[in-house]
């Protein structure tokens, strides 16, 4: 019957405040009026309803309302929301956190959820998430009304996150500056009152890394670390490092100490100057093979306080400081000759160096000389081939033997006295014979 009435009513395209229009009681059951402005008004208000629990299940909530408290699966410290459901009906929903002490996190674009600046968001411990479901994604609107800026004056606690530009971390005893790495805050020490340089014991026990910086104010000098091992930590000094070096600013030196003094040299393995000694610099080079044509020893020319260089085949043999030989192994000790030839110095034992030598197939007498060695004055002496059968007092001198030591004929011309005849005995070629040709 209502209804026909409401058919039969003429249309009206405007109304005013005043106007009234039929509405049903649900309480009472009856047909009542309401004024045009007072329907309007009941329609501004937004009931979301009673606020209901809601648990993340594998990431997942399932909406039942337009408030709800959310909570972490079993309870736990931390759990990510990455997809909400919405139900036919509901398209607003505010959530908000329902335990302080769990951390909610809305994850931007793993499940259905769309944050407005594109990364994860965790829900506020005190304040709220407005979410919108656009019939695809749940958009969250805005963002956590928790999620706001606030002067540096009324942070009095906790920690800003490096996203936003902090430290996470408490840093009101640090003693240096604040160092982030591989997403974590630590000290990089710095020591801006030292009065001596750093020694190899300032190091990580002490709160130092590489990177840490070092001021020695009383000799107004500055020190980085480059190795902070326990008791082998590496300092080098930064102060003069754009300094230009002179050399002509040094003082000489007097005399060279080889294994204290120190020179400057570029380590290519730590790409860094080091020094060394001038001992430990010869006493690392290796030994090479010396081409005699190409190689070149470096000497000091005295005349003119200068370096040259001569070439190792011209290089004189300093005999003298050399060890003395206490016995010589004819076929196995060597000795240096100047092989002109090749224009080289090369070994050659004794027994060879005699043997090349070209016989003389006619000596002369009084000419012709014979090295000797002379015990008396050890040393060595020449004789002549005259001399060598002469004794003191100008007599010719036979060399002596016996019948038994002499043995066997064969060789022509040879002589000797007989100590067992008492005579010369000659080896004609074929017998021992005696002057007068008797064979004996």
């Amino acid at each position: 019957m209502a209804h026909r009435y409401l058919q039969e009513l003429t249309a009206q395209s405007s109304a005013s405040s005043t106007d009234v229009v039929p509405i049903a009681d649900s309480s009472t059951g009856q047909l009542k009026k309401i004024t045009v402005d007072n329907l309007v008004s009941a329609g501004r208000k937004l009931n979301l309803g009673t606020e209901a629990e809601l648990t993340i299940s594998s990431g997942s909530i399932t909406l039942t309302g337009s408030a709800h408290s959310i909570d972490t699966e079993a309870d736990a410290a931390a759990d990510d929301l990455a997809t909400i459901t919405f139900p036919s009906g509901i398209t607003l929903a505010v959530i908000r956190s329902e335990n302080a002490a769990r951390v909610v996190t809305l994850k931007h674009g793993t499940g259905n959820i769309k944050t407005p600046t594109g990364n994860d968001w965790v829900l506020p411990a005190n304040g709220f998430a407005v979410v919108y479901y656009d019939g695809s994604f749940a958009q969250v609107v805005g963002s956590p009304l928790e999620d706001h800026t606030h002067p540096a004056s009324e942070i009095s606690s906790g920690t800003l996150t490096h996203e936003r530009g902090g430290l996470e971390a408490d840093v009101s005893a640090y003693d240096g500056i604040p160092k982030i790495a591989g997403g974590a805050t630590s000290e990089l020490k710095i020591n801006l009152a030292g009065t001596t340089a750093p020694t190899a014991n300032e190091d990580t026990g002490d709160g130092y890394s590489p990177g840490s910086l070092w001021v020695d104010t009383t000799n107004d000098l500055a020190y980085i670390c480059l190795d902070a091992t326990a008791a082998a930590a590496v300092w080098t000094e930064i102060t003069n490092v754009a300094t230009a070096f002179s050399i002509n600013s040094l003082s000489a030196i007097g005399a060279v100490d080889w294994g204290s003094d120190r020179l400057a040299i570029y380590d290519n393995t730590f790409g860094d100057d080091r020094k060394i000694t001038p001992y430990d610099l010869f006493a690392a080079a290796t030994t090479p093979t010396i081409d005699g044509y190409n190689d070149y020893v470096m000497t000091i020319d005295v005349s003119d306080n200068d370096i040259s260089k001569i070439l190792a085949r011209d290089l004189p043999i300093p005999i003298r400081y050399q060890t003395v030989l206490s016995s010589l192994d004819t076929a196995a000790d060597t000795i240096a000759v100047y092989d002109d030839s090749a224009q080289e110095v090369v070994q050659v034992t004794p027994y060879n160096f005699i043997t090349q030598l070209t016989e003389d197939t006619s000596p002369h007498k009084t000419n012709d000389f014979v090295i000797t060695r002379d015990a008396s004055a050890a040393t060595l002496k020449k004789v002549t081939l005259e001399n060598i059968y002469l004794d003191s007092n100008g007599f010719f001198q036979l060399p002596t033997n016996t019948n038994a030591g002499r043995g066997a004929a064969g060789t022509a011309g040879r002589v000797f006295f007989n100590t067992d005849d008492g005579q010369l005995n000659i080896d004609d070629g074929t017998n021992w014979t005696l002057p007068d040709g008797t064979t004996t």
